[in-house]
């Protein structure tokens, strides 16, 4: 009974999908309706996510413009976001580092935090 109701709610939540999630997991798995049903229950519980976090507007707008049509990717990339402007304002970075990097990458925090490691160790090896 348990996988009947299951069956169910998976077909309930397929039915009921924006067009925007059926038509990108239709678009990414256009040969197997299987696997654009799981996307689709993926995607739905990943635009909960992205719609309820509390991540600030430079971050979520970061990420939806990056990856537009998947709000799975965008949940992902927000979490990742988060991570590094974190890891960024904990960092003991030289100011001149993280400043240059923020100029560099103004859009994203993560490849701000990759860029003062990478800085910060170049400025060590050429015994700065």
């Amino acid at each position: 009974m348990k996988r009947v109701i299951m069956a169910g709610l998976v077909l309930s939540l397929a039915a009921t999908a924006s067009a925007d999630i059926r038509e990108y997991c239709a678009s990414v798995f256009h040969d197997s309706y299987s696997l654009q049903e799981i996307c689709i229950q993926q995607e739905e519980n990943a635009k909960e996510q992205v719609e309820s976090s509390g991540a600030p507007s430079d971050i979520k707008g970061y990420c939806a413009k990056t990856f537009k049509d998947s709000y799975s990717l965008q949940a992902s990339c927000i979490r990742q976001e988060e991570d590094a402007k974190d890891q960024i304002e904990a960092s003991a970075a030289p100011a001149k580092i993280k400043k240059y990097c923020a100029k560099t990458f103004s859009g994203s925090y993560s490849l701000q935090a990759t860029c003062i490691q990478q800085e910060t160790e170049a400025k060590k090896r050429l015994g700065y």
